[in-house]
């Protein structure tokens, strides 16, 4: 059996689950009592089980690389005291023997470092027997989540479609897409007809690791940064002097916004600036094009205001005593 491993870490509050921005489309069904939403409650047992697949994983890969050091490190030595044999030796016959130790492929290892190598062999497939029954459990329960997603998405989606709410039902449909992204394969097979033919058989292939990534290393990131409020940002000169007010909020709602989502993205670009797993790298993609998203509102908005703004503040709508106040907002 493998040696004691620390504990998994702690999966993120109900809370903190409901909030993430993209689980938005969902509020119905996950508010106002996260604690006591299947899909929430769902969610989280998903993270408690990939939580312990990951550290299985991680100690096989401590376990392999522990492996690898111990051999070479052995051979390594057994070479250099061979060459020290050799050297204090000047007989016929120690030359001989060194010839004889150089042609051999790998040096003979001692019974310690056997028995080392065994132990490690042994845990290494003992922790690999538990991540794969981990693993097979974590399906059992992702197959369960995707199932109340996809209830949800069909019970809210059909509400939306009777109040042709069509931009609430295009940010539902992408919510889904990506937290249970389907791809259909297609797969030729031989009609048994007589004559060779042959059809086209489609399956759904669903991907549940871009949910658990996404759970995963949102929750931290948005725990670790709290959205800005608008309050004291109005009293700032630039925005002073650009006319935003509190009456008018939309700018500035929208500026933070896009600094807030530019914080979240740098601090997951930082976290996963090592990382190679292809469903943890589509978390930060998807930050990525939402930071997009929103720089380009958010350009678009302030436009709109500059030119509103500018033929009312014009001097030749409101006189030339009111240059300066043009100006200075040009």
């Amino acid at each position: 059996m493998p040696k004691t491993i620390s504990a998994p870490p702690a999966v993120p509050s109900a809370v903190e689950i409901a909030n993430l921005p993209l689980l938005a489309p969902f509020r119905s069904v996950t508010f106002p009592n996260p604690e006591s939403s299947p899909l929430i409650q769902s969610l989280l047992a998903e993270q408690e089980v990939a939580n312990v697949v990951q550290l299985y994983q991680n100690r096989e890969d401590t376990l392999r690389d522990e492996l690898v050091k111990l051999i070479n490190d052995a051979e390594k030595a057994e070479k250099e005291k061979a060459k020290e044999a050799a050297a204090s030796s000047s007989s016929a016959a120690a030359k001989n023997n060194n010839k004889v130790a150089k042609k051999k492929d790998k040096p003979k290892l001692s019974a310690q470092v056997q028995k080392k190598i065994k132990d490690i062999e042994s845990e290494i497939k003992d922790t690999d027997k538990l991540c794969t029954q981990y693993k097979q459990e974590l399906i059992v329960y992702t197959q369960h989540t995707r199932g109340i997603f996809q209830s949800a998405y069909t019970k809210i989606a059909l509400k939306l479609e009777v109040q042709n709410n069509s931009k609430a039902i295009e940010a539902l449909e992408e919510s889904f897409s990506f937290f249970c992204p389907r791809q259909t394969i297609a797969t030729v097979v031989s009609v048994n007809d007589g004559y060779g033919s042959t059809q086209q058989q489609h399956q759904d292939v669903w991907d549940d690791s871009q949910r658990v990534a996404y759970v995963r290393e949102m929750c931290p990131v948005m725990r670790a940064h709290v959205r800005p409020l608008s309050v004291g940002l109005f009293s700032l000169p630039y925005i002073k002097k650009f006319h935003c007010t509190p009456d008018t909020p939309v700018i500035v709602e929208a500026l933070l916004d896009e600094l807030y989502q530019k914080t979240i993205t740098e601090e997951l670009k930082s976290r996963l600036k090592d990382v190679t797993e292809d469903a943890r790298l589509k978390v930060l993609r998807h930050c990525e094009e939402v930071l997009q998203k929103k720089t380009e509102l958010t350009t678009e908005l302030v436009r709109k205001h500059y030119r509103k703004k500018s033929i009312r503040l014009h001097p030749d709508r409101n006189g030339e005593e009111n240059r300066p106040i043009f100006e200075e907002f040009t």
